[in-house]
């Protein structure tokens, strides 16, 4: 949170935040995910249960990303990207600045900005546009 705005940023950007649906079982949500990614061509991608976006997302739970071009990204839309402090692995993180750099993303959670490393086109992936959770996914998460 911001001193200049307190609002999370999920409830600050709820109008592109991607639409969340609670499934029964973790077999339920995963099915789900899949059947819907193929359906629009996207990914999915198993969260690794680290709390840094929540409360949005909380624990190992699935979400859709759709290729989006880099030039139509928004600001508070999630996006998916290789990032060189994850060793070149993929972060899910809400886009949160613009700058002649690229944009910057961060955790919902997270204190600071991962302002040391830009989102460019060359290590965007794609925008999240559904989360598939289910009932006991808070029990997967992370502790720091």
């Amino acid at each position: 949170m911001s001193l200049l705005n307190p609002k999370p940023p999920a409830e600050r950007y709820k109008d592109r935040n991607p639409v969340v649906v609670v499934h029964e079982t973790v077999e339920d949500a995963r099915k789900a995910a899949y059947s819907e990614a193929s359906g629009l061509k996207g990914r999915v991608y198993h969260t690794t249960g680290t709390p840094s976006m929540e409360p949005f997302i909380t624990g190992q739970v699935y979400v859709v990303g759709v290729p989006k071009p880099y030039d139509q990204l928004q600001q508070g839309e999630i996006a998916n990207y290789r990032a060189k402090f994850a060793d070149g692995g993929i972060v899910l993180h809400r886009l949160v600045q613009k700058d002649k750099g690229g944009w910057i993303g961060s955790g919902d959670n997270n204190r600071w900005s991962e302002s040391n490393e830009r989102i460019k086109p060359s290590n965007y992936i794609d925008t999240v546009v559904r989360v598939h959770t289910y009932k006991g996914a808070e029990k997967t998460r992370v502790k720091k």
